[in-house]
């Protein structure tokens, strides 16, 4: 995700996800789900500018949000 933010940075109209085989972050769905016990970030792309979640996800809850967001606390807690 990190080159992607870079060459979506550098060039945004010229961007291709196939060139770096993701989104960038600001672009990317923040959906939270559950696969195979790891809590991972959607890979679609969002909606428009307006919302942060892609169309597959538009309706479901976010169950792992909070999960995901202790997590995170905890890892930049050790760093």
């Amino acid at each position: 995700m990190k080159q992607a933010d870079i060459a979506y940075n550098k060039k945004p109209l010229l961007f291709k996800k196939c060139k770096t085989n993701s989104y960038p972050d600001s672009k990317r769905c923040t959906y939270i789900r559950n696969y195979k016990n790891k809590l991972i970030r959607c890979k679609n792309n969002i909606i428009n500018d307006n919302e942060d979640i892609c169309f597959k996800h538009e309706d479901s809850p976010n169950i792992y949000w909070d999960s995901y967001i202790e997590l995170l606390e905890k890892l930049n807690k050790t760093k």
